[in-house]
């Protein structure tokens, strides 16, 4: 079995090669898995043979190679973002490159088809379809409906990731501008967030060590152990977190709907699901309905982060989605859906099921857990204060 020698020589690896991230600029200035606005509209711009890079078609075609499309082009292609609500699209000729961009959002329904049929009522003969996640995941059934089989059996429909081919490109990107001391430093920072998001261990040496250490005194035999108890703290902490969620939110709103996860049992089973990663297991929560039995308070778990706001789905109830929208419309720092007309996700904001290092220094923390409770439950008071807790039961 481990002891606790194994795992201080772990830390003491880590201590070794490892110090605390530097500043970094992406993590600065967005969210450091915003899908659209740094992260798709960061690789379209090293894409672009037009780019401020200078290197015009160079780094493109590196992608390209990489992912293995073999696309031949007379002209500068054109790289351009949401364009039809695609992530980023790459034209050239007659053949197009679609790139869906995935970090934490769920697909939608048919939403690579739709992406595809768009292209091709377009004219394009040649269509590569690239579903990009952090693993290289697979879409869901329902974003490739209606697609042809023969179609996703070939190159033409790729699953790539970032831990690996956006950053095993970057890296071949960033020794190419060596002597471009802004862009070097760019590519630099970009990696480091990679690695941070998809927990990639950055030292070559730090691993080599770390693999000694494991198949060392038969340490790998007990490792499945190890990863089921680390699986099992992990649920054991969200737990723990909705727990706290619910007895902070009782002051404002009373004892949650029958919709909710409230006892211990529902929440291990809810939370179980989700880190699997079932088919529709994000989406539960704790539910508070109002009095006209519309709409209700609500903290959900999406599969990107926590939400906590009103939802009153616009299609169903139009009428008292758009007062709700009109009454909550000027709420600081809130967003809105057709389902949710006043939502927030939840400072901080941490990915429940692909978990980082950064996320568990935040799980791990009881104190870390109360204050995401606590603000969980000042945000709800505001809504009160707006909304009104007579329409409360």
């Amino acid at each position: 079995m481990f002891n606790t020698n194994f795992f201080k020589h772990v830390q003491l690896l880590r201590d070794k090669y490892y110090t605390d991230s530097q500043f970094n600029l992406f993590s600065v200035l967005r969210s450091e898995s915003d899908e659209v606005r740094l992260h798709s509209r960061f690789l379209a711009e090293i894409l672009n043979p037009n780019g401020s890079h200078g290197f015009e078609d160079v780094f493109l075609k590196l992608f390209l190679q990489k992912i293995g499309i073999d696309l031949e082009f007379d002209n500068k292609p054109l790289v351009v973002t949401e364009y039809k609500n695609i992530d980023i699209l790459v034209k050239a000729g007659d053949a197009a490159v679609i790139i869906e961009n995935k970090i934490y959002a769920d697909d939608q329904d048919n939403q690579l088809t739709r992406y595809y049929e768009t292209i091709h009522d377009e004219g394009f003969q040649i269509i590569y379809l690239v579903y990009l996640t952090l693993a290289g995941s697979q879409p869901s059934s329902q974003s490739i409906n209606g697609l042809n089989e023969s179609f996703l059996n070939t190159n033409k429909f790729q699953c790539i990731s970032y831990k690996s081919d956006v950053h095993g490109w970057i890296e071949s990107c960033l020794l190419l501008s060596a002597k471009y001391p802004a862009l070097r430093e760019s590519f630099a920072q970009y990696l480091e967030l990679i690695e941070n998001l998809t927990a990639k261990i950055k030292s070559v040496q730090y691993m080599k060590e770390l693999k000694e250490l494991l198949v060392k005194d038969n340490n790998l035999s007990n490792f499945l152990d190890l990863q089921q108890a680390y699986s099992s703290i992990l649920v054991d902490l969200q737990v723990d977190l909705w727990e706290r969620i619910q007895k902070s939110i009782e002051p404002l709103l009373g004892m949650p709907s029958d919709a909710s996860i409230t006892s211990k049992e529902e929440k291990v089973a809810a939370i179980q699901k989700f880190m699997d990663g079932r088919r529709n297991s994000s989406f539960f929560g704790l539910f508070y309905h109002a009095v006209d039995g519309i709409h209700q308070f609500g903290i959900e778990m999406q599969s990107n982060g926590i939400i906590a706001g009103i939802s009153c789905p616009e299609e169903k109830h139009p009428k008292q989605y758009k007062e709700l929208v009109s009454l909550l419309d000027k709420h600081s720092q809130s967003s809105r859906s057709k389902w949710w007309p006043c939502y927030r996700y939840i400072e901080p904001h941490i990915h429940y099921r692909d978990v980082t290092g950064n996320d568990l220094k935040v799980l791990t923390s009881e104190n870390s857990r109360q204050e995401i409770a606590d603000k969980t439950a000042s945000y709800i008071s505001s809504l009160l204060e707006i909304v009104g807790d007579a329409r409360l039961r």
